[in-house]
């Protein structure tokens, strides 16, 4: 007689936990892809989380990577894994100094150790920079604070530059900070075989603004905002000047901002049948960024508000003219921003 085969049946429930148990190893215990950090083969890197990047991985690795020195202006600093990192340099023997609104951030200390040199600062305005520099040679620029939300959950536009002079500036502009009587920054122009860039810090740029304002002037096919505040009245008036020139001019805001602070610009916009999303992302819209005829990117840490531009310590970047994979990365960017939005109606 031949044998019966026996097969033999697991509970779901036991199959349910294996299951749970593979996806739970490959998802902690594979290793990530190195991220392209900012070098001289390649000296400005963009990275968003609407891009797909992961945007506290590869600050960990920026502030891990540092053999001399750290320096942070940041307005809130909460995220354990950044802390950690910043903590571990400091005990290796690296320079770290951390800038910090004090309000937004606070009872850091004792994460951060000792040896980590910490300043809270808030004048008339807020501490509002997100600015890195890392052993003199590379600067991190954009929207992103500190925090597992913002680096995981909001939407942020992040720039790596390999440039000692924007990353020596971040260091200057930070000890000057710390004194009673800051001195004020100029703008930084730098020019490349191909591109150009200018770097201000605000308010010390007195003429930021203005230069804003010239850039959407003087655009000529397409103009496309994403902003978690809007309030300036002149930034306002430029972009409605645009459409009615004939541009396509499109802007995204934050959901709760455009029904509570930037409401009236987001009228404003609506009342001129122009192009206003709403963003419907599971998390803020925390952007500052807009993209010029597809060729120039601004963006920085000030919101557009007259705060950013006289009270706050901020920072403005314009860079032109875009690289094919610069645009391309921006693409992807404003594609899913779109995605995640909706177009403004009446009922909204």
């Amino acid at each position: 007689m031949r044998a019966k085969k026996v097969k033999i049946k697991l509970p779901s429930s036991i199959l349910f936990l294996v299951l749970l148990l593979y996806l739970f190893g490959v998802y902690f215990f594979k290793e990530k892809q190195q991220v392209q950090l900012p070098a001289n083969d390649l000296p400005i890197c963009l990275y968003s989380n609407q891009a797909g990047d992961d945007l506290r991985y590869t600050f960990t690795q920026a502030i891990l990577s540092a053999k001399e020195s750290i320096v942070c202006l940041i307005y809130s600093l909460t995220d354990e894994e950044i802390i950690a990192a910043l903590r571990r340099k400091s005990e290796e023997g690296v320079s770290v100094l951390v800038i910090h609104d004090p309000v937004a951030t606070s009872d850091v200390a004792h994460r951060l150790g000792p040896k980590v040199e910490l300043v809270g600062r808030r004048t008339k305005g807020l501490m509002h920079n997100k600015l890195l520099s890392i052993d003199r040679k590379v600067a991190w620029i954009g929207s992103a604070n500190f925090t597992r939300d913002s680096l995981q959950l909001h939407a942020n536009l992040v720039m790596g530059i390999a440039s000692p002079i924007i990353a020596q500036s971040i260091e200057e502009k930070a000890q000057a900070l710390i004194t009673k009587a800051p001195r004020r920054f100029t703008p930084l122009s730098i020019k490349t075989s191909t591109q150009e860039l200018m770097f201000s810090y605000l308010p010390d740029d007195s003429l930021a603004l203005q230069k804003l304002v010239s850039q959407i002037e003087a655009a000529q096919k397409t103009i496309k905002v994403a902003m978690f505040t809007f309030t300036h009245p002149k930034l306002v008036d430029a972009l409605v000047s645009a459409h009615k020139r004939g541009l396509d001019v499109e802007v995204v805001f934050d959901r709760d901002s455009s029904r509570q602070t930037s409401s009236k610009a987001f009228q404003r916009l609506k009342r001129e049948k122009m192009k206003a999303y709403v963003s419907d992302r599971n998390g803020l819209l925390h952007e500052k960024v807009a993209i010029i005829d597809e060729a120039m990117l601004l963006m920085g840490s000030a919101n557009w508000t007259k705060a950013a531009f006289t009270a706050n310590d901020e920072n403005l970047l314009m860079l032109w003219p875009l690289t094919k994979e610069q645009q391309a990365k921006l693409q992807h960017f404003w594609q899913t921003t779109l995605r995640e939005s909706q177009l403004a109606t009446k009922s909204l």
